[in-house]
């Protein structure tokens, strides 16, 4: 396009005056020509960028060679900028993107000599010719303005041009306000990002480079800032959208919306994303999260590692030192859970006393989208109990016992723990399908199924559940019955702890306790004293399969009196094959020998007892030992509910010495480190007609393994499995398994067919003594060998066996595994009943 004529009104005497008005855009570029017109003899306009980032014009004409400069500077390398230089025939006036930028008229010349080819061009048709604009009369201000407008954003060439579109979001705190730049020359971004907005800006770009940048602060704190720059290069496939931020803010650019036509970028199209910085936003809500829960429920009732004074509190709330140093320990203390091997730090341990302060405390931190986590006893396998940055809900406060004499219906809080919860049933005459470690509390036990000493003759323990008071996913409280949404209640009756809600009460079933009950052991190949006294060595002496299958007759027989028995054989070294090989040379099912123990409660008399064993067991047992007696009128949390199946330190040491320890040691229910994974066997046992040792065979071969060390018992580190019983009179009786197959009468635990549970364990650390050591402990160059034996265990193929039981939860392992036949219907019910969109009861094994 040709620019329009100027049109001299008089020329021929120095001082010569022309009216004339020029529009253009240009691109910045230091100590260089940006724009020139020339037109023949009679004038020049020159355009120019100089020191101090400033604008200089120079108009020559034959009788006169006036040069301008701007008061102001600010110009930035590359940016591009509308402009509007007008002449009334005596004042030089400037416009850039529609804002008159003054100037100083007749100064001495500071112009750089431009390359020789560019003083030749007419015009610069390379970059902006069909944007530029002439006329022989002067522009208005709001001519200008209007003008500058329509140039920005319609930046059109005869060659190709770039639709540039930015989309921000700020999910931040803070409103953003645009700075000036030093020039005070306004852009085409927004005057400020409103917090919790979008705002969003278009505009055109020819061929050749460009730039433009803009920054941003908040208002009430200037450190708060934002920083963007645009920049379009000759090459559009380049063209980059540049973001930088305050350490108080996180970003997030998308440009994958942006159009391509025959390879070539057409459409620029950027989402930026501002959000306030995660750590800081995440530590400055759980910080009012603790104030004001502490101002409703008691500021004695929160445990967090980092409440201590604070210049944001007010005086009442802050705490003394003495509260501080009480804080630092209670916390530490609280944090832990049973599975010393994992450790979590939750933001804040709420120590709920009562149904309010639960509810209270789980709406305040859905209000803040603050995760959760939920304990009771502590002992999930995985830490799942807990979480790190998380409000940790502890309910051991809620220990509510209430028993019906009538319906023989006992009401319990999720703050009972098995050894005080069996003594008072046992004072009421009555009992539940409890578990056999001492510590356990209610609700992850019963939740996941409930297996124990009494699941032959009475089941799982969430068979026994007739009702529950739950919190739902909306804080909403509901008790759940077989009236009351059934589904929700047969969920909870197996189908796995915290996806359902958050329980406060259980109402269960009680059957009457039997007047007398006998905790035993029967051993075969003990440990003993090596003859050279120097540690231990097995007692070997009888072949393993006899006994396995001598258990597993007695737990398909009629053995009523045999109410719940499990079976630990521990594993042992054995030499590889080959390298790297995880089967055992020369390895023969038939002949090969470890140590078993078989756990069991006996409702009936000693000579019965006695009569049974020697009855039913060949070989006989090496030791027979009666753990406890108990029944009506006695302490039975006392007397029975030691741990069954945990090894005990303080044991080999008493027999690395050469003497026996006490009958219930004091390490037995400890916390420890550890590592566990489970199958179940099938109700065709673990052999066929084809092969009647393959499942004998692979279960022992991983019993045999290189992965196990030879002195590992001395050093406090143990690997076995407990076989735990399922099958007995309760499961076999027709009515029952009609009764489980229902919906509404059933449990949602998936496994009530199975004959027994294989359960691969490994424990270490488990006295005071190995614990006070810390790292300087010898266990630690055994402790990677054990897991992985764990995980050999996990992939090892045992015919007839499948599925894995959640209360002996191993994260590794799929959660429709565990949930097997009914793992759809327990998905529809959490997504029918719970009310929890977004799956605030959630960990990595709940059902969603």
């Amino acid at each position: 396009m040709e620019p329009k004529k100027f049109n001299p009104m008089h020329q021929g005497e120095k001082g010569a005056h022309f009216s004339f008005s020029v529009s253009f855009l240009f691109n910045v570029k230091f100590d260089s020509l940006l724009y020139q017109y020339k037109k023949d003899e009679v004038m020049t306009l020159s355009l120019f960028a100089i020191d101090g980032a400033r604008i200089s014009i120079r108009l020559t004409s034959m009788t006169d060679d006036q040069f301008f400069i701007s008061r102001q500077g600010g110009l930035k390398e590359g940016e591009t900028l509308a402009a509007t230089i007008t002449h009334d025939g005596e004042k030089m006036s400037l416009y850039i993107n529609g804002k008159e930028i003054p100037l100083d008229a007749n100064l001495p010349i500071q112009a750089p000599q431009p390359a020789p080819q560019i003083m030749t061009l007419h015009h610069r048709k390379d970059q902006f010719s069909s944007q530029e604009s002439f006329s022989n009369s002067v522009l208005s201000q709001e001519n200008v303005n209007v003008q500058h407008a329509d140039m920005l954003t319609n930046m059109v060439t005869s060659a190709s041009m770039l639709d540039t579109r930015l989309m921000i979001n700020n999910e931040s705190a803070v409103d953003l306000i645009l700075c000036p730049s030093g020039n005070n020359l306004p852009s085409c971004f927004p005057n400020v990002i409103p917090k919790g907005e979008k705002v969003s800006f278009s505009f055109k770009s020819s061929t050749g480079e460009s730039s433009i940048a803009a920054r941003y602060e908040a208002k009430e704190n200037t450190d708060i800032w934002l920083e963007i720059r645009l920049t379009i290069p000759q090459e559009r496939n380049n063209t980059t959208l540049d973001v930088e931020i305050s350490p108080y803010l996180q970003k997030d650019i998308d440009t994958s919306q942006s159009i391509y036509k025959k390879g070539e970028l057409t459409s620029f199209i950027a989402n930026l994303y501002i959000a306030d910085n995660l750590v800081i936003s995440n530590s400055l809500l759980f910080r009012r999260y603790i104030v004001e829960l502490g101002n409703k429920i008691g500021k004695e009732k929160l445990l967090s590692r980092g409440l201590g004074l604070d210049a944001n509190l007010s005086d009442h709330q802050q705490l003394t030192q003495q509260e501080q140093d009480y804080q630092f320990v209670a916390f530490s203390e609280q944090a832990q859970i049973f599975n010393r091997r994992i450790q979590k730090v939750p933001a804040v341990i709420v120590l709920c006393q009562t149904e309010d302060d639960v509810r209270e405390a789980f709406a305040l931190a859905k209000e803040k989208k603050l995760p959760i986590s939920i304990r009771s006893g502590g002992h999930d396998h995985e830490g799942e109990c807990s979480g790190t940055n998380t409000v940790l809900l502890d309910l051991m406060g809620l220990d509510r016992y209430e028993f019906d004499p009538t319906t023989k219906r006992v009401k319990v809080g999720p703050g009972n723990r098995f050894e005080v919860l069996t003594t008072k049933l046992a004072r009421d005459g009555v009992m539940i399908p409890h578990g056999t470690c001492a510590t356990v509390a209610i609700p992850g036990f019963i939740m996941g199924g409930g297996w124990g000493p009494w699941t032959r003759a009475h089941g799982m323990c969430c068979e026994s559940l007739v009702a529950a008071k739950v919190i739902l996913g909306d804080g909403q409280v509901e008790t759940v019955s077989l009236h009351n949404k059934p589904e929700l209640l047969w969920a909870l009756k197996g189908g796995g702890g915290l996806s359902y809600g958050i329980v406060i009460e259980f109402e269960i079933q009680t059957f009457d306790l039997p007047p007398s009950l006998i905790k035993f052991e029967l051993e075969w190949n003990p440990y003993q004293t090596e003859s050279n006294g120097t540690g231990i060595e097995l007692s070997e002496q009888h072949p393993t399969l006899k006994i396995l299958q001598c258990w597993e007759q007695v737990i398909t027989g009629q053995h009523c009196e045999l109410i719940g028995t499990n079976l630990k054989i521990n594993g042992k070294y054995g030499d590889a094959e080959s390298p790297n090989s995880m089967k055992t040379k020369n390895f023969n099912v038939s002949n090969i020998k470890h140590n078993c123990v078989m756990y069991g409660y006996w409702a009936g008399t000693k000579a019965a007892l006695d009569a049974f064993i020697k009855a039913c067991f060949i070989p006989q047992p090496d030791a027979i030992r009666i753990d406890g007696v108990a029944g009506l009128g006695h302490d039975y949390g006392k007397q029975l509910m030691s741990a069954w199946d945990r090894e005990s330190f303080d044991q080999t040491k008493a027999l690395q010495n050469g003497h026996q320890s006490a009958p219930l040691p004091p390490d037995l229910d400890q916390p420890a480190p550890h590592k566990i994974t489970s199958r179940l066997v099938d109700p065709d046992w673990l052999s066929d007609n084809k092969a009647p040792h393959a499942g004998y065979t692979e279960l022992l071969q991983s019993l045999t393994s290189p992965l196990i060390g030879t002195k590992n018992r001395e050093k406090g580190l143990y690997c076995y499995v407990t076989l735990g019983a399922i099958t007995g009179p309760y499961y076999q009786d027709s009515d029952n398994q009609q009764k489980s197959a229902n919906l509404f009468s059933g449990s949602a635990f998936p496994y009530e067919d199975k004959l027994y549970t294989i359960q691969y364990q490994t424990w270490w650390n488990e006295s005071l003594a190995n614990k006070v050591k810390g790292q300087d402990n010898f266990v630690y160059t055994r402790v990677n060998r054990a897991m992985d034996w764990i995980e050999e265990a996990r992939k090892c193929f045992i015919p007839h066996t499948s599925g894995a039981f959640i209360s002996f939860k191993d994260a590794s392992i799929p959660t429709s595994v565990y949930f097997d036949k009914n793992y759809t219907q327990l998905v529809n019910v959490k997504k029918e009943y719970v009310q929890d969109p977004y799956n605030y009861l959630r960990k990595r094994k709940t059902i969603i």
